[in-house]
């Protein structure tokens, strides 16, 4: 199959959490990011998902989860050939992870 007949397949292929501006609130600071598409990948073929410039271990899972620290985040994807080359990259989301903040000190 080409790579622009691949490209084509993969059309869809998206960032299905987090949503654009989501913000996730907690101490943990734990996010889980995913993607979807209605084509199911080739053999050989593995998705990176890249937050906030780094590049994240390629793999066949849908979704990851990472632990960020507070502040704005970006995250895309790219699906990758067998040749290790990107096929299709997703838009950019950018995301909002805050902590909880003690409600007065007791004083």
């Amino acid at each position: 199959t080409s790579p622009k007949a691949l490209r084509k397949l993969y059309r869809d292929f998206r960032i299905s959490r987090p949503a654009a501006e989501e913000t996730f609130w907690g101490a943990e600071n734990s996010v889980v990011v995913a993607w979807e598409c209605s084509a199911a990948l080739q053999d050989g073929m593995t998705v990176r998902f890249t937050i906030d410039g780094v590049d994240q271990t390629a793999s066949t899972e849908n979704m990851l989860g990472v632990t960020l620290d507070r502040g704005t985040h970006t995250v895309n994807a790219a699906i990758i050939d067998a040749k290790g080359r990107p096929l299709v990259t997703t838009d950019t989301i950018t995301f909002y992870v805050h902590q909880q903040t003690a409600k007065g000190n007791g004083l």
